[in-house]
């Protein structure tokens, strides 16, 4: 009986470590990410503790300022409609939170919201 429980346990964690092997995505180059999405517009700023921060200006750059920022598990193109909309009123500002889009990881591994404080 115990080499019957011992078997199915082998064989749960070889099939766990199987499943894992197939989901997992690793992380893209970098490089071909912002050749494929940083587009013209695409602005990256050193920020805190070595950190880079894209980023974009866009707009009136004479007008009032507004700030965008996205949500979870997005990026700053997702402003892309509405920069558009309002960029003949307005200067648009919009960047990509750390762990999020072409800016990246935190150095620090910090997401909380100080640490994402410290990025913008």
């Amino acid at each position: 009986m115990k080499k019957i429980g011992a078997a199915l346990l082998a064989l749960i964690v070889i099939l766990g470590a199987l499943a894992l092997m197939m989901v997992r995505t690793p992380d893209a180059n970098r490089a071909e990410m912002i050749a494929k999405y940083g587009g013209p517009n695409a602005m990256f700023a050193e920020g805190a503790g070595g950190m880079r921060v894209h980023w974009r200006d866009q707009g009136c750059r004479t007008c009032p300022a507004i700030i965008l920022l996205h949500g979870s598990n997005a990026s700053l193109h997702t402003w892309e409609p509405i920069a558009e909309r309002l960029g003949g009123e307005y200067r648009i500002i919009t960047y990509d939170q750390p762990g999020h889009g072409l800016t990246g990881a935190h150095p620090r591994d910090d997401y909380s919201a100080a640490g994402m404080f410290e990025a913008l």
